[in-house]
Parts: C-alpha cells; structure tokens; sequence
C-alpha cells in the first residue's frame, strides 16, 4: 500500500487544498488558520511538506519558526489569490525568510509538494513519482538517523561495546563502553591497533576469524579483552564486514560482556563435577556393597547347611534321650537355620539381578504367567486361589526375570489372605510403555507402610504365615522392573486388597537393560515383603 504524504496547510485559501485533494498522490492535509497553530502542530506530528498560504505579514514568522525547529522540513510559500488575503498591497512580494519554493498558481502547489518531498527524502521518492506502484517506507533513511548527535546516542547507552575499524586495521568509530572495557581515552583509541586490545593468548584465534570475516562477510567468536591496567573482559563478538561500491572497507562489530556467564557456568562446571564425584563413590560404595552381599550370602551358605544338618542329626541320634522340651528348641534352631537359608538363597537372587541377568529380547507375558501358575500350582491348589487374567501383550526385557517378578506378586497375593483368594492380573498400552496390573482381594497394607514395602528385609507387620516370609521379594521386583526401565508403586486399603502396578517397555523399544540402584536395607517390622 503507498503511504501518503503528510502536508501541513497553513491559511484559509482553499484552492491549494482542492488541488492536493484532487492530485493523483495521496496527500493527508492537516489544516492550520494561523502561524502560532501552525507551529504548535509542528512539535507533535511528523509531517513531510508544509505549504504557506496564509497573510504575508506573519509569513516569515512562520519561515523562521520552522527554520529553528525542524530545519529540514520542505516549505512550499503560495503566493497566489490575493484577493481574499488580509495583508496590505505594499508589503513585499518575497520571502526574507528561508523556503524552498514560491508558487502563485494552486494547481502547481501538488507538483512542488512531491518535488520537494523527493529531493529531500529520497525514501519518498517512488510515493511521489509514481503513486501508481507499491513503496516501502523505510524509516532508517529519515533525517533522524542521519542525525550525528542522535546516533551517537543511540551507541553511546548500548549495553555492548559498538566499533568500526578499517580493513587496515584504523579505529573509525566507537561507543564509551568500549572506552570503558578497554580503560582507553577516545584519543588512545584512536591511536590503537584494535587487535591490540585482544588477549595474547586469544590474539591468533581472533586474526584467523578477521581473515574469515574478509571472505565470508560475518563472524562471532568469544575472546579476551585486556584493559590498559590489565584487567580481562570475557567478550562474546559479532562481526560483520561493510563494503563500499563492491569493495570490503570496514569491520564492524558488537563485543558483549560475558563475564556473569562465565561465572555462572564456571560455578555450573563446579556443581556439576561435585555432583560427578558424589555419584562415582555412590556407585563405588554399591557396586562394594553389591559384592559384599554376593560374597557374604554365597560364604554363608555352607556353614549354615553345616549347622541345620547337625541339628538334624543330633535330633534323629539322640530323640529318645531329649525331652520333650529340647526336641522344640532344636526344632526352632532348625527353622531358624531354614529362614535364614531362604534369606540368603533370595539375597543372592537380588544381588544377581544386574550381575547375571539376560540380554533383552521379546517375552510373551502369556507365556510368563503361564509359567507362573504351574511353579505356584500346590499354592493355588492349597488355597483355592482363583488367578484371572486378559490377554497380556509381549515386552522386551529378561524372561526369567519377568517370570520371577510376576511370582513374587502373585505369591504375596495367594499369602496375604484370609479367604480364597482372587487376584486379576491385566496390561493396559501407556505410549511406549505397558503398564501391568496385579490386584488382589486380601488384607491390604496399613498406609502407613505403604511406602517401605520395597525396602529389602522390611519385616512383615501382619503376622500372617511370617515364618514363611523373606523380606525381599518385593525388593526384588522393584529392582528387576528398575533393570527394565519401567516404574513400580502399589496402592492398598486395610481389609479390602492391594494393587500393584509397574510397567515394562513395548516389544519393539529400543531398550538396554539399566542397572538398578541398590535398594536400601532395613530390618524394622513393617508391612509384608516376601
């Protein structure tokens, strides 16, 4: 769309103003009686032409009030049609004041309008030569940005150091906060080899990026600057080349303050290598403890067969001469020596979770608790336990893993209740994840212990079938689903059941098997973990 040309009109005289209404250019003529209402408008509006029409007694009132204020503007002077004029017939025929055309036919008024519009903004001159065709107004070519004073402004409250130099290396032009960064006078900077002012050790970097600059016509970088009392600035430069008629004649570039950043990632790197540390020697201290309760669990298990065999054996030589007292202690040594034997066999299970589990591949959940109800047939027999499930998917993970998690949750469903159980085992599709279901309708778990029940050898608090309880089934599960990549939670009422949920990832996920934090160890009573 072209933009119109913007006219103060100052008198009463109207046929200067028919004339620009009816010129093909679109004029946007504001209307002012006198000189003083003509001045005031001048101070609030941009206008691009003013055209004079009014007595000639304060004509070059109005001449020299826009001569002092807007010096640039463009004043047509009419000087036609006196018949309506208030002025004296003697008064002189020219302008003493300064103006740039004298018409004395309205119809020529729009012609020196857009004249004078173009000679003395160029940006304007497509609106005025042919109003025909589409035009830009460019404000970055209006007097305002070829106002020296302006500019030096405009550079002078930049945040960021502002700089010219030749391609001969000369400083041209240049704001205070380069004075500021580099501790030099405006009179030593422009005395000074710009690179000069680059550190040393950055200077070789810096002249190869000015050689790109030559021949790419752009470049940034992030280099020293060294001030007169050697004090260093981090900068972060932009650099552009300026050429003049095809020819490369100046560099011109932005150099940014990045000291706060430096700090803050230097502070960040500080952090970060904390926080590497402390993970290194937690890994270390589990991968030790992992191997003490490999070490410990396997050693133990020969002195402690050692121990329930000659229990055994003193009970099967000597029953006739034990009473009946002594026939129940060593029966207690017995189970106890047979408890711990099952803790150890689980801990061992535990620790071999990341150490001796299989690759990945695809596993038919189908097929996994189909396995599991034929390891757990004499249970659910026992119990007459009733298993229901939908159709489970295929995931990708460890199959013998998969078979004992599964194992160890229905277990503790058929365990932990006092009627026949009925336990629903389901899969619903979440994303790249299933998400599995094992709910049962059993005694449930307080809420208050709902959030321990993965810690390895957290007791059981429910005083059901405790002697046949490890402690770290659960734990067991929260790891094999941790090596998997997936989430376990549970969420349980007193008296009505417990449901938990964990998910594994889809068959065609491309997944590693993740070693799994050690869980931590406690043997406070609480709620039931196998």
């Amino acid at each position: 769309m072209t933009p119109s040309l913007h006219v103060l009109y100052v008198g009463d005289t109207m046929s200067p103003v028919h004339a620009l209404q009816a010129h093909e250019t679109d004029f946007t003529i504001c209307l002012a009686a006198t000189h003083e209402d003509a001045l005031a408008r001048l101070g609030g509006t941009a206008f691009d032409c003013a055209v004079y029409a009014g007595d000639r007694t304060e004509r070059n009132v109005f001449l020299d009030g826009v001569t002092e204020n807007l010096p640039t503007l463009p004043v047509v002077v009419y000087d036609g049609d006196r018949s309506n004029r208030s002025d004296p017939p003697n008064s002189s025929d020219s302008p003493t004041s300064r103006c740039d055309r004298v018409v004395t036919d309205a119809d020529t008024v729009p012609e020196a309008v857009t004249e004078l519009v173009s000679e003395s903004s160029p940006h304007l001159s497509s609106v005025a030569a042919d109003t025909g065709g589409e035009a830009e107004y460019d404000y970055r070519d209006t007097p305002l940005w070829d106002n020296p004073e302006f500019m030096k402004s405009v550079l002078d409250n930049l945040l960021d150091a502002f700089f010219v130099f030749s391609v001969n290396r000369e400083m041209v032009e240049w704001n205070t906060r380069l004075e500021e960064i580099t501790g030099r006078s405006g009179e030593e900077l422009a005395e000074s080899d710009p690179m000069a002012f680059i550190a040393e050790e950055h200077r070789e970097e810096a002249f190869e990026s000015l050689a790109s600059v030559l021949t790419e016509g752009h470049t940034v970088g992030e280099y020293d600057l060294v001030a007169a009392d050697g004090e260093r600035t981090p900068c972060e430069f932009v650099v552009s080349l300026v050429t003049e008629n095809g020819e490369p004649r100046y560099i011109c570039g932005i150099a940014r303050d990045i000291s706060e950043l430096r700090q803050k990632q230097a502070e960040l790197e500080r952090k970060q290598a904390e926080l590497d540390q402390v993970v290194d020697e937690l890994e270390r201290s589990n991968a030790e403890l992992e191997q003490f309760a490999y070490v410990a669990s396997h050693d133990m298990k020969e002195p402690l067969r050692m121990v329930r065999n000659y229990l055994q054996l003193l009970e099967h030589r000597y029953s006739d001469e034990l009473d009946e007292d002594a026939t129940e202690f060593i029966d207690f040594a017995v189970d106890g020596a047979r408890r711990l034997q099952g803790m150890i066999d689980q801990l061992l299970t535990y620790s071999r979770i990341d150490r001796e589990g299989d690759p990945f591949r695809a596993v038919d959940c189908e097929s996994v608790l189909a396995t599991v109800r034929r390891n757990l047939e004499i249970a659910i027999e026992e119990s007459d336990a009733e298993v229901e499930s939908e159709s489970l998917p295929v995931v990708t993970g460890d199959s013998n893993q998969l078979v004992q998690l599964f194992q160890n949750l229905v277990s503790n469903a058929i365990k932990y209740n006092d009627e026949a159980p009925h336990i629903y085992v389901g899969a619903t599709r979440e994303g790249d994840v299933w998400q599995f279901t094992v709910e049962d309708d059993g005694i449930g778990i307080p809420e208050d212990q709902v959030d321990r029940v993965f810690d390895a050898f957290y007791g059981d608090a429910s005083g059901v079938d405790e002697a046949d309880s490890t402690g770290i089934g659960l734990a067991i599960c929260d790891r094999i689903v941790q090596r998997h990549g997936g989430d376990i939670w549970v969420e349980s009422t007193v008296g009505e059941g417990t449901t938990f949920h964990f998910t594994l990832p889809v068959e065609d996920a491309e997944l590693e098997p993740k070693s799994a934090s050690l869980v931590e160890i406690t043997n406070t009573n609480g709620s039931r973990a196998e």
